[in-house]
């Protein structure tokens, strides 16, 4: 796809080709054996390695931003859109630019429209095409891929060739509940919410956090689900469509919110070299509703429960179960298992996500999320620590309330999925280690 002027005396012309970073499938968790089969993408002529001319799925429209470099207040802004000819063709032609110095932007965003960047002036462009429109709108769609800005002469009465332009992939957003413009009754707002990458990982540190007059709240991690389009019902968008990995986020503000306009802050990277961040905002209105600390929605792994508002709880002694890896000499960066408790005479405090569970691991990039299922008496537990890694011994710890004091025997764990530092799949052993009651 390249970008050229017209041929009066003051103008000139532009060749380029924009080349794509693609899916590492050394990364994630492309290479496990769960994931359908894995899209291969030729490399065109020229490309470096990694990037290739094949569009990415997570592209539904290239912008192009023009920037003179002697007057800013020109620049222009233009998309082209997925199933146009230009988009299919990979060539588009800019006119009407002036010789001398510019500055070349290029993004791709996962839906059919570009933000406009407060730049008003559509870049003009031939032949005709509906699929080329200009750009609009505020910034409540993210990019999924980059350029670095790129300096270029137009040289007049002459075609310059700029050669490749590397598009990087970016984390960015998809699936936010409440939407940005949108309303939550609650003080206490359940906020969802995926940061997912084409071609990196997404590194699992992400901070959310919510603005208002009166300050800066933290959003607090109920879950941190790892989600792969190439894995059959662990997908991050709708029927794997975008193909991207990355973390489904769940959280609740650490206070309550004031009623009224608020506006909510991701700060999130991948772990490319180097890394490419994301720090986005978009606004949604806190209604004057009560606070809330449960009937929430909860994921891990690949089950999708509604709580409800009650927990249950048996008289008697409380114990404190802990659950260790049990294999030696392996080192694991991902782990989803299940703890089935039917045998024990009792169930966890607490209920759904908010069962009294902890982490044991205290490796700085740790994240656990929990859920318990009163009525199938099974609790699931997922981990993630990478970059780093946990070895054998005692992963979290919950509390039981028992009738009877219970044996390690009486919880039966199933691992479902664990991963190593170089995402390879792990045959691992989890199970009751320590029982202790008051």
């Amino acid at each position: 796809m390249g970008g050229g002027g017209s041929s009066g005396q003051e103008s000139g012309q532009l060749a380029f080709r924009l080349v794509w970073q693609q899916r590492d499938e050394s990364s994630a968790a492309a290479s496990r054996a769960s994931a359908r089969e894995t899209v291969t993408a030729s490399s065109t002529e020229g490309s470096a390695a990694g990037f290739a001319g094949s569009i990415p799925p997570s592209v539904s429209a290239i912008r192009f931003i023009i920037t003179p470099s002697d007057a800013p207040g020109d620049a222009c802004c233009v998309a082209v859109l997925r199933g146009s000819n230009a988009f299919e063709q990979r060539s588009i032609v800019i006119d009407g630019l002036l010789a001398g110095d510019i500055t070349l932007d290029v993004s791709g965003y996962p839906e059919k429209r570009a933000p406009d960047d407060g730049i008003a002036r559509t870049c003009s462009t031939t032949p005709s095409d509906p699929g080329i429109v200009g750009c609009s709108g505020a910034g409540d769609l993210w990019p999924s891929y980059g350029s670095d800005p790129v300096g270029l002469s137009v040289l007049p009465g002459q075609v310059s060739d700029a050669g490749n332009i590397s598009l990087y992939s970016l984390p960015f957003l998809i699936d936010l509940e409440p939407p940005p413009g949108g309303n939550t009754e609650s003080t206490t707002p359940l906020l969802r919410l995926s940061v997912v990458d084409a071609a990196a990982s997404v590194d699992p540190g992400l901070e959310v956090s919510i603005d208002q007059d009166s300050g800066k709240i933290a959003v607090n991690a109920d879950q941190m689900t790892p989600c792969n389009d190439r894995v059959a019902e662990q997908e991050c968008s709708p029927g794997g469509a975008l193909d991207v990995t990355g973390f489904a986020f769940a959280g609740h503000p650490v206070s309550a919110l004031d009623a009224g306009a608020a506006t909510v802050r991701v700060l999130a990277s991948n772990q490319a070299e180097p890394p490419r961040s994301l720090d986005a905002t978009y606004d949604i209105s806190v209604g004057s509703g009560t606070t809330t600390t449960s009937s929430t929605s909860s994921t891990i792994g690949t089950t999708s429960t509604t709580l409800g508002t009650t927990s249950t709880t048996i008289a008697g002694q409380t114990c404190a179960v802990r659950f260790a890896l049990l294999t030696q000499e392996v080192a694991v960066t991902g782990l989803l298992f299940n703890v089935d408790y039917a045998n024990a005479a009792g169930s966890f405090s607490g209920s759904g996500s908010e069962v009294a569970c902890r982490s044991l691991v205290t490796q700085d990039t740790a994240l656990a999320a929990f859920n318990d299922e009163d009525a199938q008496q099974t609790l699931s537990v997922a981990m993630v620590v990478a970059p780093a890694s946990f070895v054998a011994g005692d992963l979290v710890e919950c509390d039981f309330v028992a009738s009877q004091i219970p044996e390690p025997a009486d919880f039966a764990v199933t691992v479902v999925e664990a991963v190593g530092p170089d995402n390879q799949p792990l045959d691992v052993s989890v199970g009751a280690s320590t029982i202790q009651c008051e």
